[in-house]
């Protein structure tokens, strides 16, 4: 009889057999939605374990039932079907093992008869790009042996490819079964993704024949043909452009070979500059584009030719203007595909630092800036400001960006000296108004000594009578933001007249969040001048700010500006003052407490009806508000705020909104910062707020519960009369966890949970070791801890790890200290009991499950154990590794004998995480 598992396997095969007889079907009596279906469920299990469970000696029926599919392929086949059928044999082709030369095998049956060329040259094209997918888990071994295999096919599918090209310019091709231009996008896309593969020969071989390269540079050359050509060729272009860097590494290249080629294609590369205009007078957008982006391309491999010397730059430098000459397109969109080279030049040319290489490329930045500053024009008929939704606003942001980049080789003060004289000489508000949009980007490295070239500019704004646009105004008061440490450095009175100018757009609806975003920056750079003068006018500002209507995120980002204020002013005018900002904030959230219904959620979100209104504010100016400890004398000048005016309201917003996960958060928050504001000082309300929040887990199992207990732990935890309360408090946090986690996919379920949990747990490792080591719930957490770090969720991940370090690292921690010892053979007996199994579930997860991602908390953790207990890590290690399979479910070797000791020698003698995680890297890449 056929065991369970025979049973399943051929269920999974008969499965596929069915899904891809219906897909590939040409009876039209099957529904659509029948062929939808199955592409769907084929497609996922191409990418699931199911497919390579599928067993070996299925794999030939399997190919056999794909072929046949093939054969009878013709044009009129849906080309979404014919992507999804070579998927499916491409990713045969690369898993099945025991397929003997399956290209000669394709082109063998399929080669000699055109009618069959578009599917064979979809699958051709498919294999180099299917061989680097880490989804069917080839194995770097498998993967080596295919690359070998496919390199040494090269020189047969370049030549299947010439015959394809001789058929499809001079005939005889069917065009009933393959339409010529078919034919030329689909081996123009081969090539492609073939000269990636084995770029030596498909570049070198050959080169005086018929050449597809060439083939696609005439049509790149003429511009005539379709789009979808047009496209495929550029594709291919632009993969051989990728590859120049790795011909030139190559030893096997003759030089003057190489040589010859790199000029050639610069050559062809310039030829195209004709093209490119006469697309841009057809107004061929996407051509336009296509061109860009291979002068892009182009430039961007160059980059490092191009810096290798400023006294005889490389010839490569003159495609810098061709690459501008797009960037001065009137449509921005092709502006913005120039985009990456100018990043790949600015980041080189910094990492060179090289005044004179700068020098060489000073010019461009010069031409580059005005391109950006014309782009960055709003249209004159726009009306009101610019939306995050307008696509135009988030290019201009993009444009923003890349600007901040490459002003460092021109130099701020330059830069700014030549958009001055710009927006000094602009007649229309567009060219003002672009010209203060960057020229808030040049501030931030602005040397302020110079005021005669930024006075001018800054006394502009502030004597401006007449604004023409909104837009202008909103550009002006970000710039007055972005000179605020030029303000900090310079006279008061521009100081003074700046503030004055920006609270009188707070009334103005259009302008009031970016004036209070300015006024925000302005309070954090120049606090202690304010502080000084000025005091008076921010608290004023403060008590006027709902009659502002500005948002909640430019109301809170003020609360952050009075913090920094707050922070420097004397003890005896700070507790004050805090207690009426706090109270102007308190009292009508106090309301709400006592006047809302629990579950009632009829108020607007963001409005003053909603508590989280007033939460954030407390959390924006506790969070800010960071005063020495020299500044005062006894009791923090904050407490009697918090103690006495905040906690009692917040504890009423637990108790009245405790079924809210949202709100919970927003309170957790702002007890988060308003214990970091006053530290221990808030040990007054320490034992009720801990009573409350464990009744309030118990009831909601909310995880913001236990983040701030891991606040708390961390800011009481090492206070002896704290730790027998706060370990008591852990316990009770125990049970509804373990409760939770044990439900299925309990821990999937709740990564927050996991991350909030185990963050709490490292609190009480980093600050009473002892006592938590000694503590019966040890055992149970690290078992918990085992099966949470298998979790592929970033966030759960790196706590669990995280804590598992900790734990080591007490053991190491300590060693100096009176209880180092003791501490130190805690760790190890735990260890001891738990880290064999603890080393093989982490390590099979990481190599089978989770992505690299987690690697650098994980590799901390596998150091940690290292250079704790070295000997006892070999071992452990060791044992983990032999029970990894050695091969894949295809059949497939994984790993040999000397593999494992490599990574088995790397790991133990590794002198940092980073090289445990290079090392793990590398063997991860054996299974995927």
């Amino acid at each position: 009889m056929l065991s369970e598992e025979d049973l399943n396997n051929q269920n999974l095969l008969s499965n596929v057999c069915l899904a891809v007889q219906t897909l590939y079907s040409q009876n039209e009596s099957i529904p659509s939605g029948d062929k939808q279906r199955a592409s769907s469920w084929l497609g996922e299990l191409q990418q699931s374990a199911s497919f390579q469970e599928l067993p070996v000696q299925a794999h030939c029926s399997l190919r056999d039932s794909l072929l046949t599919h093939i054969a009878a392929v013709t044009v009129a086949t849906d080309s979404i079907i014919v992507t999804q059928l070579s998927i499916a044999v491409a990713d045969l082709v690369l898993q099945m093992s025991t397929w003997a030369d399956p290209i000669g095998h394709l082109l063998n049956v399929f080669g000699s008869d055109s009618k069959h060329w578009w599917p064979l040259l979809e699958i051709l094209k498919l294999l180099p790009e299917e061989v680097h997918s880490r989804k069917l888990r080839l194995g770097d071994n498998r993967r080596n042996q295919l690359i070998n295999s496919l390199e040494s096919a090269s020189p047969l599918i370049l030549s299947f490819l010439r015959q394809c090209l001789s058929a499809c310019v001079n005939g005889p091709i069917d065009t009933s079964v393959f339409p010529v231009e078919l034919c030329g996008i689909e081996l123009v896309k081969c090539f492609g993704s073939w000269v990636s593969l084995n770029p030596e020969c498909f570049c070198f071989t050959g080169t005086n024949d018929s050449h597809i390269l060439s083939f696609a540079m005439m049509q790149l050359r003429e511009g005539k043909c379709g789009w979808k050509m047009h496209s495929a060729a550029t594709d291919c272009l632009c993969a051989v452009i990728e590859v120049l860097p790795n011909l030139e590494s190559s030893s096997n290249n003759n030089a003057i070979e190489l040589q010859n080629f790199q000029i050639n294609l610069y050559t062809s590369i310039n030829s195209l500059e004709e093209a490119y205009h006469y697309s841009v007078v057809e107004e061929d957008i996407e051509k336009t584009m296509n061109y860009c982006r291979i002068f892009t391309e182009y430039a961007e491999s160059m980059v490092p030719y191009m810096l290798r010397s400023w006294r005889d730059p490389h010839y490569s430098i003159r495609v810098i203007d061709l690459v501008l000459t797009s960037a001065g397109h009137h449509d921005y969109e092709v502006a913005e595909v120039t985009y990456g080279f100018w990043y790949q030049l600015s980041e080189d040319l910094y990492h060179a630092h090289d005044d004179n290489l700068n020098a060489v490329f000073r010019p461009y930045i010069h031409k580059l800036i005005h391109c950006l500053y014309k782009h960055c024009k709003i249209e004159p008929d726009h009306e009101g400001p610019l939306t995050s939704s307008d696509e135009f606003y988030d290019f201009r942001k993009k444009s923003a960006e890349l600007f901040q980049d490459v002003i460092f080789v021109v130099g701020n003060l330059e830069t700014f000296s030549e958009l001055a004289q710009c927006l000094l000489a602009a007649q229309s508000w567009e060219d003002q108004e672009a010209a203060f949009f960057l020229l808030h980007y040049t501030t931030k490295g602005l040397d302020s000594t110079n005021t005669a070239i930024i006075w001018p500019v800054v006394e502009r704004i502030l004597n401006w009578t007449e604004w023409q646009h909104v837009c202008l105004k909103i550009s002006a008061v970000r710039f007055i933001g972005g000179m605020s440490l030029w303000l900090s450095e310079n006279s008061s009175l521009a100081l003074q007249r700046s503030m004055e100018f920006l609270v009188r757009e707070l009334p103005n609806p259009q302008t009031n969040n970016n004036a209070a975003a300015s006024l925000q920056s302005v309070c954090e750079a120049c606090c202690e001048q304010i502080a000084a003068k000025h005091f008076d006018s921010v608290v004023w500002v403060v008590n006027q700010i709902d009659q502002y209507n500005v948002s909640t995120e430019a109301a809170v980002g003020l609360f952050k500006g009075v913090g920094h204020v707050l922070s420097v002013l004397p003890s005896d005018r700070l507790s004050p003052v805090m207690r009426q900002i706090c109270r102007a904030q308190l009292a009508p959230l106090d309301k709400l407490v006592k006047t809302q219904s629990p579950n009632d959620r009829s108020y607007v979100k963001g409005s003053k009806d909603d508590p989280v209104y007033w939460l954030d504010r407390l959390s924006a100016l506790f969070r800010s508000t960071s005063v020495p400890r020299k500044n005062y004398q006894g009791d923090h000048p904050c407490k009697p705020a918090i103690c006495e005016d905040f906690w009692p309201v917040i504890s009423s917003c637990f108790n009245k909104y405790q079924a809210d996960v949202k709100l919970m958060e927003r309170c957790c928050r702002s007890i988060r910062f308003a214990v970091r504001c006053i530290g221990k000082d808030s040990g007054d309300f320490l034992q009720p707020l801990v009573q409350q929040l464990v009744y309030l887990y118990n009831s909601h199992l909310h995880s913001c519960f236990l983040y701030l207990a891991s606040i708390l732990v961390d800011e009481f935890g090492s206070e002896s009369q704290c730790v027998e309360g706060l370990l008591s408090t852990l316990e009770h946090f125990l049970t509804p966890t373990f409760n939770m986690f044990s439900q299925p996919n309990g821990l999937r379920n709740h990564p927050d949970t996991v991350d909030d949990f185990f963050r709490l747990c490292t609190r009480y490792v980093q600050r009473c070791p002892i006592q938590f080591l000694k503590s019966s719930i040890v055992s149970p957490l690290i078992q918990l801890a085992t099966q949470a770090a298998q979790l592929d969720h970033r966030e759960a991940n790196i706590g669990v790890m995280k804590f598992l370090y900790d734990l080591v690292h007490a053991g190491r921690r300590h060693r100096d200290g009176p209880e180092g010892a003791e501490c130190a053979a805690l760790v190890k007996n735990i260890l001891h009991a738990h880290a064999p199994n603890l080393v093989s579930t982490v390590l099979h997860a990481a190599l089978f499950d989770l992505p690299s991602y987690t690697y650098p908390e994980i590799c901390d953790f596998f150091h940690e154990l290292k250079e704790f207990m070295p000997p006892d890590f070999a071992q452990w290690l060791e044992s983990a590794l032999k029970k990894l399979p050695d091969k894949t479910a295809s059949g497939n070797q994984a790993t040999t004998v000397d593999q494992l000791h490599d990574f088995h020698k790397k790991a133990t003698n590794a002198r940092s995480s980073k090289e445990v995680s290079k090392a793990l890297k590398e063997f991860q890449r054996l299974f995927r």
